[in-house]
């Protein structure tokens, strides 16, 4: 069974939160990348495509200690996201024809959703830490 799963982690934003650790408290930073993740899930459930809800329902959050996946279980999610490649023999001379098939992209628009809400709400912050130190 193939899975298509795409990761938001935090711990990439170390030398950032290095900066500003004093003053965002680690119960700040989980709540954002929840928050963050619960749009970028609810907007990949939005655009996902829908035939018979098999692959809607196969979308999940998985939380760990430092990180949120949002992923999708079902077999042809990848075909979906990317879409795919046929390749078709036959006739003389023997040239295959390639066969390219259509991608309705729903899972990465909705991590950048999510990038870009957490990416805000860190940068509001900031902007308001900036303010306030002055």
């Amino acid at each position: 069974m193939s899975s298509t799963a795409f990761g938001m982690n935090y711990a990439s934003f170390n030398e950032f939160k290095e900066d500003v650790n004093a003053a965002i408290s680690e119960a700040k930073w989980r709540r954002w990348m929840a928050e963050a993740a619960k749009k970028a899930y609810d907007r990949a459930m939005k655009l996902c495509p829908v035939e018979t809800g098999w692959m809607k329902g196969q979308m999940y959050i998985e939380e760990g200690v430092d990180f949120f996946v949002i992923g999708n279980d079902a077999d042809y999610a990848s075909y979906n996201e990317y879409g795919w490649l046929n390749k078709e023999y036959g006739g003389y001379p023997y040239k295959p024809k390639f066969h390219k098939g259509g991608y309705r992209p729903f899972m990465r628009p909705g991590i950048l959703t999510g990038e870009k809400y957490f990416k805000r709400k860190v940068n509001n912050w900031v902007n308001k830490f900036n303010k306030w130190a002055r």
